[in-house]
C-alpha cells in the first residue's frame, strides 16, 4: 500500500479548492435612502497612477465596479480612464490595480502563482412598489 504525500503548495491549493466551493454570492449594502453604490470606496481619495514609460502622476480616484474602469475626478466633474494600455499599475487606498483587457484587478499576492480579485457590480432596476410600503 502506498502512502499519499501531499507537498505544502498542492495543500495549500487543495485547501483554497474546498474553501471556493463554499463560497456563495454576495449581495452589496445599500445606503439609508436603499441605493446601491457603483463604487469600491465610500469616498474618491489622493491615488497615483504609474504609467508604462516610468512617470507617475497624482489624481483622485476610484473605482466603478459597474463599469469596471477607475474614475478620476476632476473640477468636480467624473471622468473614465481611457487609454488603460498605458497604465502599468494604479495605487489606490492601500491596494495595488493592474489593467487588464479593458477592466482593472487589485494584486492580491505577488508570487510565482499571483493573486488577483476582479470587483463587478451590476445596476438593478428599481423595484414596483408594493403593499403597506415594501418594493
Amino acid at each position: 500500500m502506498k502512502k499519499l504525500i501531499i507537498g505544502l503548495n498542492e495543500g495549500i491549493a487543495i485547501f483554497l479548492l474546498i474553501i471556493l466551493s463554499f463560497t456563495s454570492p454576495v449581495t452589496a449594502q445599500t445606503n439609508s435612502d436603499g441605493s446601491s453604490p457603483q463604487f469600491l470606496y465610500p469616498d474618491f481619495t489622493k491615488s497615483t497612477v504609474r504609467m508604462k514609460n516610468g512617470q507617475s502622476q497624482n489624481t483622485i480616484l476610484n473605482y466603478n465596479t459597474v463599469s469596471e474602469k477607475m474614475v478620476y475626478q476632476k473640477d468636480d466633474k467624473l471622468y473614465d480612464m481611457v487609454n488603460t494600455e498605458m497604465i502599468d499599475t494604479v495605487f489606490l487606498q492601500d491596494s495595488k490595480f493592474v489593467p487588464v483587457g479593458k477592466g482593472f484587478y487589485e494584486v492580491l499576492l505577488v508570487a510565482p502563482v499571483a493573486l488577483f480579485v476582479q470587483y463587478k457590480g451590476e445596476i438593478a432596476p428599481p423595484g414596483t412598489p408594493a403593499g403597506y410600503g415594501g418594493t
